[in-house]
């Protein structure tokens, strides 16, 4: 009878403490807004969840974007010079840069010889035969070749190629190139915004402005994905 009586007095003693404890443990919940309340703030913009957004009025709003580039220009410092300039009239400048082969004229020259010596003997000949602008090529895929003249215009170089082999010398033309890095700069316009009046003369001469494709920007994306998202 008495153990009885102390496991129902060990029990209650055991609840009193987990009540007290609970209840401190307790925490105060605010309710939530329900969805049905609104906040109003006068001013701010409506918002449209992209999927809500009809992919032609994204397309349309792409169409009106222009985007042109001016180039090419073989110093970087008048490309600098030319970003700053507009930094405050387009939008999205880029620089861009590549290289480009740019003539250097047509060379008449004649075969190569098999060493220096036998170029040397060949052109005392030529000298005997009364020419006189010439020279020995010590250097590049044409060593121990005869330089016999370089042309800007590839029409005086065959003329010069044909007397040549009048008098009997294998004279050949080559074209002759070397390459160069050239600098772009592509901007596009704000929509409802006029193109800038550059003076392209003021930075570089025989500088265009282009029209170009418009890289696809954040609206493009985002109709492109819901087009396919249909």
């Amino acid at each position: 009878m008495a153990t009885r009586f102390l496991v129902i007095i060990l029990l209650l003693a055991n609840m009193l403490l987990f009540g007290i404890k609970l209840s401190g443990d307790m925490i105060t919940v605010t309710p939530v807004m329900g969805s049905s309340a609104s906040i109003f703030r006068p001013n701010a913009p409506m918002l449209r969840l992209l999927a809500e957004v009809p992919a032609g009025e994204l397309q349309n709003r792409s169409i009106k974007a222009q985007c042109f580039t001016i180039g090419p220009m073989q110093s970087s410092e008048r490309m600098g010079e030319l970003k700053s300039s507009l930094a405050d009239l387009v939008s999205e400048l880029q620089e861009r840069s590549s290289f480009a082969k740019i003539s250097e004229g047509f060379l008449v020259y004649t075969t190569p010889s098999r060493s220096r010596a036998q170029a040397l003997e060949y052109a005392r000949e030529l000298g005997d035969m009364g020419l006189t602008d010439y020279f020995v090529i010590t250097s590049t895929s044409l060593n121990n070749s005869i330089s016999l003249g370089l042309y800007n215009d590839e029409h005086n170089a065959r003329m010069r190629e044909q007397a040549l082999r009048a008098l009997g010398i294998n004279a050949r033309i080559l074209a002759m190139y070397k390459s160069v890095e050239e600098y772009w700069l592509d901007y596009r316009i704000v929509n409802g915004n006029d193109p800038p009046q550059i003076d392209l003369k003021e930075f570089v001469p025989d500088t265009l402005i282009s029209a170009i494709t418009c890289p696809a920007g954040p609206e493009e994306t985002v109709a492109e994905l819901i087009a396919t998202a249909k």
